[in-house]
């Protein structure tokens, strides 16, 4: 995908030099950060791809590009590095603020002993999650679980599937991952294959039988991990 792009983007600064006599080499120097804005587009729409990263990929071609117009003042550098500060700061803001909502929740159910020390499980049929800046565990519950998606950068994330009921025999989650870190708790009973590649339960192992579910996992992975426990 990236090398058809590149190409692309080479091609079309070719054809614009010759047919208006601009020097190439300086178009190409010029307008590169548009490659990064087209690749980012393009992951951005596709859904197996994460958007957090398409996103990250697009703004940060937005901003080189206006760099190299001039249509920015100051160093590239340092807007860089205040937009993380910024997207660190908001999210150390809303996990604080979660929390409280959370303490505030727990409060009013655990009043009586008996629900002291129970297990919080979040209702959830199919999973759409980003997590940036994050380190969190999600226990999900649900009868009829379908999927979904899950991106993570910058976190580090435990998803725990352990109490979901599958809704079809086969399941597929795809899975974003740039510098983080992805902990998929599935049943003992689950037979799940990772871009192709098989993982076989604690239940098949020496055994004939058939897996209960299948777990069909999309993982894109960028300087991160993604562990299946």
């Amino acid at each position: 995908m990236i090398i058809g792009i590149m190409l692309l983007g080479i091609g079309v600064c070719i054809v614009l030099a010759q047919l208006f006599g601009w020097d190439f080499m300086n178009l190409l120097f010029t307008y590169w950060p548009c490659l990064l804005i087209i690749y980012g587009g393009i992951r951005l729409f596709t859904r197996k791809h994460s958007q957090n990263f398409s996103s990250f990929l697009i703004a940060l071609g937005a901003l080189v590009q206006a760099s190299k117009l001039n249509w920015i003042r100051g160093s590239l550098i340092w807007i860089l590095i205040g937009i993380v500060l910024i997207l660190i700061g908001l999210r150390m803001i809303v996990e604080r603020y979660q929390k409280r909502k959370e303490w505030s929740s727990s409060a009013s159910i655990s009043g009586d002993a008996d629900n002291q020390g129970a297990q919080y499980f979040e209702e959830r049929d199919m999973i759409n999650d980003r997590f940036l800046f994050d380190k969190t565990v999600r226990v999900y519950r649900s009868d009829s679980f379908s999927g979904g998606d899950i991106d993570v950068l910058f976190s580090t994330v435990t998803i725990n599937l352990k109490n979901v009921l599958p809704l079809d025999k086969e399941v597929r989650i795809s899975c974003g991952i740039q510098f983080g870190e992805l902990t998929l708790e599935v049943p003992a009973d689950w037979h799940v294959i990772v871009n192709g590649k098989h993982y076989y339960s604690s239940e098949e192992a020496g055994q004939t039988i058939d897996a209960a579910t299948t777990l069909l996992v999309d993982s894109e992975t960028i300087a991160g991990t993604l562990k299946i426990i």
